[in-house]
C-alpha cells in the first residue's frame, strides 16, 4: 500500500531538546497528571481509513476515549452520515498520545509519541 507522502516529507525535522532523543521517557506527559497515558488507537480498520487527531481533549482523557467530546460525537456523525462507522471502518489514533497540562504539544512531544 502507497501512502500519500514521500519518505521526505514524512520524516522528522525536529532537534534533540536538550541533548535528549525523543521517547515517552522524554517526553514525560504520561506522568503530568493525564488519567488516560499512552490513550491507545481505536478503531477495527476494515476499510483502511486512518484517522489521526492532535491530543486527547481534558474530557477524552477522563473518559480514556477518543471520542467522549463533542468535537468526537460530531465526527461519529459525520462519517455515519456518508456510510462509514468510525469505530469498525477506521483506526483512530492521536499525534501525541498523553493530554498536553500546558496547551498546545510542543514538536518535541509530537516526535515522542512518533
Amino acid at each position: 500500500m502507497h501512502g500519500f507522502f514521500t519518505k521526505k516529507e514524512s520524516q522528522s525535522t525536529v532537534k534533540i531538546q536538550k541533548g535528549k532523543m525523543p521517547s515517552c521517557i522524554a517526553c514525560g506527559l504520561y506522568k503530568g497528571g493525564c488519567s488516560t497515558p499512552k490513550m491507545e488507537p481505536t478503531g477495527k480498520f476494515k476499510k483502511g481509513i486512518l484517522n489521526i487527531f492532535d491530543y486527547p481533549i481534558p474530557l477524552e482523557d477522563e473518559k480514556g476515549s477518543l471520542f467522549a467530546g463533542v468535537m468526537g460525537q460530531r465526527m461519529k456523525r459525520e462519517f455515519k452520515d456518508n456510510g462509514f462507522d468510525i469505530m469498525e471502518d477506521c483506526l483512530n489514533t492521536t499525534a501525541v498520545k498523553c493530554m498536553p497540562m500546558d496547551g498546545n504539544p510542543i514538536p518535541f512531544q509530537i516526535e515522542s509519541c512518533r
